[in-house]
């Protein structure tokens, strides 16, 4: 990549260090560099715009090198060439680091990753198969986002132009509702990312796989039309996706036996055409041409006793009904409660009673929907005007039982009976009972059918719980020969996108409300469906899950933050956290008492959450989560006992915080750091702590414990209350102290002596010259001169101190600073001035030998410049002194 020279010129201004290193990038994810390179400032590309940042990133040591995680960093950013302390080897493939698991039916898939253009912003080559994948980046969620995926199931690989880039799997289907059609031979199936469903059908002397019928382009609804399920005997059907058992999905099975419900009368006299209405009446001679071009009704036979014969006529293809010709009564035959026996295709049987001339139902139609009280129903059938008629009756539940109930008749002719049926009637069951010559007639069992109304369900957890759905004849029995059976029944959920729960097991035993196990899901206002027995909810009703709560969270050193509490769900792909400095958060897991994420780099001090959990347009929304991101401390540097800037290495570190240094003999409050500046990374902060002298101490020793002086220090940095993570218990230190020099001392008498140096403070201060301890030692306000008072030498003893030099040792709060061989008793006037000039000179060479460029030296020359002012100080005091 060229950089232009105002550019470079800009760098260099930026940065004046030169560039001397060599930073290799490895498994396309660690940027490891020498051990001198600190840090590694990297020209970068946001999205695909050409148009450089840069940025400073801080390397972790890790034995003899240097490293930087590639995929810690601030998604979305390409890559191109190092600058400042190191240059870096661009990989010639990009590096994705995680693909969001996309649907069944493909198109968009956010993902994250690096190097994915080059220096021109040209995208490189992304493949799944032979498919060229085609991608965006989105600067508001620095996301990228693939914008073609193919279709598909189970596993996919990405590759680049030689190498594979990733391994995924397409989201997992999911099952809510697989069962038969109550009206018409469907298989219907529900759910999400419905990739190449069958279904395996077998029945008698019958095996075979079909392949769905009809889908919809969103993969998560269709049906299979299977012909084999209109015909009687029992059935089995499995269903596989993506060519594999679908867990959880008990296959269909379908039990066909015939069914006669209702059979209408004819004269006694004439005969006529009897109607047949009931379920399973269907014959696989109709799918078997006729030569005539009729329906083939061969395989159909009705006997009544008489050896009397209904012929079949006809098939009603739409209301699955039978209509056969049935012959007069004669004189000397029982007109009632014939036995009424059907036959279809020489195996199945039914059976029902049969009476000439009496009332008969042909069909039972609800006509009104209260709320309350009887709902009114129409009856059609024949002889309904009959004097013999005494009651209609249903079955109703009362206390646990089962009893008759009497419906009021409001009307009535030849073909047609309004009645009121009670809405908590069992459906399924109504009769018209008639008397003749001292016996009950009861005529044949009318199919009683409630059109049930959902007014209302309640809330779940995200993990599923039971919900009661309200309403107004919401009955899931009938009552069927002497009992009640469960009818067809389905509730789901759905956002119309991807989410669809099932409720499990609904049932209602008083037509009031219905109770089912809502299946695990997120969000609100989802779309409910429901059939009974045929029936669908025709007026909108909308389900939602419980909203999340946090109860409580943690933060490990290494950026990630857990949130434990309630309803997150259990797909991290429906949860997003916006902050409010609007930086984007990757959900990486979650469950429903918990959610994980990753901090990012830029995410620091205080911050606002809205926690948003579900599809666009259903989401549950937690708004205005406080959350404290604790800075990560790393590295912290010391300074001198007189003061300076502090500088800390980390992560997420903020202008925000309450920053001070405790040691086991601080307050609460500790040495304080302030007037903070932060790098525009977070990873370096800088603060300024002020020194606090020994001669600053009251009387009352007020100021003691503030006293800046000490090593290992406890490092406290609180962002609300909530003090930083420090994985390796790094400690603050000011500088021990170092000991430059003494002006010397008169041996023969007591004497007030003079000690240069560095770092000096009054806390746990001891001065020794040799052996002997110096007492009573005070610290100037500028933490670089002791005085001290130094016995005189006994006179017997002159010999050993004479001409001869002592090692100084001075310790500061713990910590010692030491200089061999410089302090002299001498026993004569001799010229301070010699002793001065002894002092300067023995400034340790270091200071000037480790000091590179002008600044240093300049430092270094007014530090020399201000030494030799004090010395003279000394000088005076001393040239006036009487020793």
């Amino acid at each position: 990549m060229k950089i232009n020279f105002l550019f470079l010129f800009f760098l260099l201004n930026q940065y004046y260090v030169f560039i001397y290193g060599i930073c290799q990038i490895t498994s396309n994810t660690t940027l490891n560099c020498p051990e001198s390179i600190a840090s590694c400032s990297l020209i970068v590309l946001k999205d695909f715009s050409n148009k450089p940042t840069i940025l400073n990133y801080p390397l972790t040591k890790t034995g003899s090198q240097n490293f930087l995680e590639l995929s810690n960093l601030s998604n979305g950013y390409i890559f191109l060439e190092g600058t400042n302390e190191c240059t870096v080897d661009i990989p010639s493939e990009p590096y994705i680091d995680s693909v969001d698991s996309p649907a069944a039916y493909g198109g968009e898939s956010n993902f994250t990753g690096a190097f994915l253009s080059d220096e021109f912003g040209v995208i490189q080559t992304v493949k799944n198969g032979d498919i060229f994948l085609n991608f965006k980046y989105n600067n508001d969620t620095r996301l990228f986002t693939f914008t073609n995926f193919p279709k598909g199931c189970g596993k996919f690989e990405l590759w680049g132009k030689n190498n594979k880039l990733y391994s995924g799997s397409y989201k997992p289907s999911t099952i809510v509702d697989f069962r038969k059609d109550v009206k018409i031979n469907n298989i219907i199936l529900v759910g999400s990312n419905l990739f190449n469903p069958k279904i395996m059908i077998n029945g008698p002397n019958f095996s075979a796989q079909q392949n769905i019928t009809s889908i919809n382009d969103s993969m998560d609804s269709g049906y299979f039309t299977v012909q084999q399920i209109m015909y009687c005997g029992k059935w089995t059907i499995s269903l596989s996706v993506c060519d594999s058992q679908v867990k959880d999905t008990p296959p269909i099975v379908l039990n066909n036996v015939p069914s006669i419900d209702g059979v209408t009368s004819v004269s006694a006299k004439d005969g006529g055409n009897v109607t047949l209405n009931g379920v399973n009446l269907y014959s696989r001679s109709l799918d078997i041409p006729d030569p005539s071009g009729k329906k083939n009704l061969s395989g159909y036979s009705i006997t009544l006793p008489y050896n009397k014969k209904c012929v079949v006529i006809d098939y009603d293809f739409t209301n699955g009904t039978i209509t056969c010709s049935m012959p007069p009564s004669n004189d000397n035959e029982q007109k009632k409660n014939l036995n009424f026996v059907l036959t279809i295709d020489q195996l199945y049987t039914a059976n029902i009673n049969f009476s000439y001339d009496s009332p008969s139902i042909s069909t039972v139609k609800q006509t009104t929907f209260p709320t309350s009280g009887d709902a009114q129903f129409i009856i059609n059938g024949k002889y309904l005007n009959d004097d013999s008629i005494i009651m209609v009756n249903v079955k109703v539940p009362s206390n646990g039982n089962i009893i008759d109930y009497n419906c009021s008749i409001k009307s009535k002719d030849e073909t047609q009976m309004v009645v009121g049926v009670p809405l908590n009637a069992y459906p399924g069951y109504i009769v018209i009972v008639s008397k003749n010559v001292g016996e009950n007639i009861y005529s044949n069992i009318g199919d009683l059918s409630f059109k049930p109304i959902f007014n209302s369900i309640t809330k779940s957890n995200t993990n599923g719980q039971i919900v009661t759905i309200s309403g107004i004849s919401v009955h899931t029995e009938k009552y069927s020969g002497s009992k009640t059976v469960n009818m067809s029944a389905s509730i789901y959920v759905s956002d119309g996108v991807d989410t669809k729960a099932k409720c499990k097991n609904p049932i209602s035993t008083n037509g009031v409300n219905i109770t089912c196990l809502m299946g695990p899901g997120v969000g609100k206002n989802l779309s409910v469906s429901i059939d009974i027995n045929g029936y669908q909810n025709q007026n909108p009703l909308y389900f939602s899950y419980n909203s999340p709560v946090i109860s409580s969270l943690n933060q490990n050193y290494t950026g990630y933050v857990t949130f434990y509490g309630e309803n997150f769900g259990a797909d991290p792909s429906k949860i997003s956290i916006v902050s409010s400095d609007k930086s984007p958060i990757n959900v990486l897991n979650a469950n429903d008492t918990s959610l994980q994420f990753l901090i990012p780099e830029t995410l620091n001090g205080l911050n606002y959450f809205n926690i948003y959990v579900g599809s666009s347009n259903h989401q549950n929304v937690l708004s205005n989560v406080e959350f404290a991101v604790k800075p990560t401390i790393l590295n912290i540097t010391s300074i001198p006992a007189s003061g300076g800037q502090v500088t800390i290495t980390g992560h997420h570190l903020s202008e925000r915080a309450a920053i001070s240094f405790r040691s086991q003999r601080g307050t609460p409050s500790g040495i304080p750091c302030n007037n903070i500046t932060v790098s525009d990374n977070n990873s370096v902060l800088k603060c300024q702590v002020y020194g606090f002298s020994g001669s600053q101490i009251g009387e009352n020793g007020a100021g003691e414990r503030k006293t800046t002086s000490g090593a290992n220090h406890t490092i406290f940095m609180s962002i609300k209350g909530r003090n930083a993570i420090n994985p390796n218990n790094i400690t603050f230190s000011f500088n021990s102290p170092i000991v430059y020099g003494s002006p010397g001392s008169n041996g023969l008498g007591r004497k007030t002596i003079y000690i240069i140096g560095e770092n000096f403070n009054r806390i746990g201060l001891k001065v020794y010259v040799g052996g002997a301890e110096c007492k009573w030692p005070i610290i100037y306000h500028t933490f670089d001169t002791i005085t001290c008072m130094l016995e005189a030498v006994d006179n017997s003893l002159r010999s050993q101190y004479e001409n001869k030099t002592f090692d100084i040792k001075v310790t500061v709060d713990g910590q010692t600073g030491f200089i061999k061989n410089n302090f002299t008793y001498y026993f004569d006037e001799t010229s301070y001035a010699t002793e001065s000039s002894k002092l300067t000179s023995i400034i340790p060479a270091i200071v000037i030998c480790g000091s590179i460029g002008l600044v240093p030296i300049i430092s270094i020359g007014i530090y020399i410049i201000n030494r030799n002012r004090r010395l003279k100080e000394i000088q005076k005091i001393l040239d006036n002194k009487v020793f």
